[in-house]
């Protein structure tokens, strides 16, 4: 990695992610999953359609399958990434764990992502690290 890769990664546009996650994210990242554009009347984003596709595919496992008791009904889920992919995993990872989209049916354990450049700032680390320390101590 050349300095000009350094340079790029530490003056990123930040956006201000609040409202879906914690502090500021890189704005790309952020407007990929949650974008502000609508079309015909309806809120599309990559976030809800991702997040449709696998509660469709958790509730056909769970018509095809038993689940042991110690799943409480809920399908096991881990998020995971590579390079943008591993940026674009954190991001929807830190939105399940904050938003709770998906608790309903699925077990959200963990994310595991490769290769992942920066993905927000300092108070959005320290957003997801708190919750992290108050939530998910006993898993």
């Amino acid at each position: 990695m050349d300095s000009s890769e350094y340079f790029v990664d530490a003056t990123f546009q930040k956006c201000d992610a609040r409202a879906y996650l914690y502090g500021a994210t890189h704005q790309g990242f952020f407007e990929s999953l949650f974008p502000t554009f609508s079309r015909l009347g309806l809120r599309l984003s990559p976030h809800g359609f991702m997040c449709a596709a696998i509660r469709r595919k958790a509730e056909e496992i769970k018509s095809k399958i038993g689940l042991k008791p110690e799943y409480n009904g809920k399908i096991p889920l881990y998020v995971t990434g590579h390079s943008l992919g591993g940026a674009l995993a954190a991001l929807f990872y830190a939105r399940l764990r904050k938003g709770h989209d998906l608790d309903d049916i699925c077990d959200v354990r963990d994310a595991y992502t490769f290769g992942c450049p920066g993905v927000g700032d300092t108070d959005f680390a320290m957003g997801y690290a708190r919750y992290i320390s108050l939530h998910c101590e006993n898993d």
